[in-house]
């Protein structure tokens, strides 16, 4: 099972550049961790305030090496963090179902 993280980040009013501006070096670090999956921003065009981060680990220790990485220190918590309101994040784990090829519709 994979380890999947949603992210939510609150944008003080006035700091969307500048969160985007972190954000953007943030996604691209990520991506290159030997064990992300996926980290893809996104956000609801009615809510421009609010970006939700979806991201999928290999297995908790790549996600706990992605918590521990210069990267993330420098563009979340030194940088990113001091432009939002609020940030959360939810943790959850993949189902493993197996092989959709060898399943039948029911």
């Amino acid at each position: 099972m994979n380890l999947v993280c949603v992210a939510t980040w609150v944008v003080a009013e006035g700091r969307l550049s500048e969160a985007l501006g972190w954000l953007k070096p943030l996604t691209a670090a990520s991506r290159a961790e030997e064990g992300c999956l996926v980290y893809q921003p996104y956000f609801d065009p009615a809510d421009d305030h609010t970006i939700h981060i979806h991201e999928i680990y290999r297995d908790e220790r790549a996600f706990e090496a992605h918590g521990n990485s210069e990267h993330f220190r420098a563009y979340l918590m030194d940088g990113a963090a001091r432009v939002l309101s609020s940030r959360s994040r939810r943790l959850f784990s993949t189902l493993d179902l197996g092989d959709p090829e060898t399943h039948s519709a029911h």
